[in-house]
This record gives C-alpha cells, structure tokens and sequence, in this order.
C-alpha cells in the first residue's frame, strides 16, 4: 500500500472522527460559532506545529493565499450548515453522507478544470458512493 493511500485513509479516520464530535458539540447543545472558534484554534495550532516541524516560512502567492482562504471559507460554511443541521435535530448518520457527497463535486470539478482522465472504474466507484449514499439517508 503506498504512502498516499496510508495518508487518505488516516484523513478519513480523522474527518469521520472531527464530523462525529460536531455531533457531539451539538448533542450537547454548545453554541455553534464557540465550538467553531475552539475548533478552528485547534487547527492553527496544529498547523503551527507543522510549520516547525517543516522548518519552512509561510510561502504562498497572493493568488494562491486567496484560493486557500476560498477553500477555508467553503469549508466553515459547510461546517455551520452541517451543525445547524445537526442541531435542528439531523442524525449524524443521514447529515455527513449528504454533506460527503461533495466527493462528486471535487471528481467533476478535477475532471473539468484538470482534465483527468474519465475511467469506468472512476465512474462506477463513484457511481456506488452515490447509491450508498442514497441508502444511507432513508
């Protein structure tokens, strides 16, 4: 197994996981935008941390610190729309599938923008994450 498959595999742990405690946060009733802000120093930290590890300055173009910062914002609106659906009562286990269907967004988006090749293989894995999605939210 390649490194790169070991990596995407702890990064699935790790967004199940990060998903399940908003869960939680919500369960508990804590104010959405708190949790937001604990979470969010939890990742600048951490995020500092790798840049020590790394031993390198922050180096991004001005283009390309604005696409980072579109990315960060497409992400907290998804965080806050999966909270406030969680908190109006949405089960974790119909919520995050839906929210994970955005899998066929970044494929179509490579696809376009990229042109990555289109496999039957792509087209059937995706195809399959659909369906279990599917089955998943009734």
């Amino acid at each position: 197994m390649s490194i790169s498959t070991i990596l995407a595999i702890f990064g699935l742990i790790a967004i199940g996981t990060s998903d399940f405690l908003r869960k939680v946060g919500t369960w508990y009733k804590a104010d959405i935008a708190s949790f937001m802000a604990a979470s969010s120093a939890a990742f600048i930290i951490t995020t500092l941390g790798y840049f020590l590890v790394q031993g390198k300055p922050f180096a991004l173009s001005l283009k390309m610190t604005g696409v980072a910062a579109a990315a960060g914002f497409m992400a907290a609106a998804a965080v806050i729309a999966m909270m406030i659906a969680f908190s109006l009562g949405g089960e974790g286990s119909r919520i995050v599938p839906i929210v994970r269907l955005g899998l066929i967004v970044t494929a179509l988006l490579s696809i376009i923008v990229f042109q990555e090749p289109v496999t039957l293989a792509k087209v059937t894995g995706l195809g399959l994450g659909v369906t279990a999605i599917f089955l998943l939210t009734r």
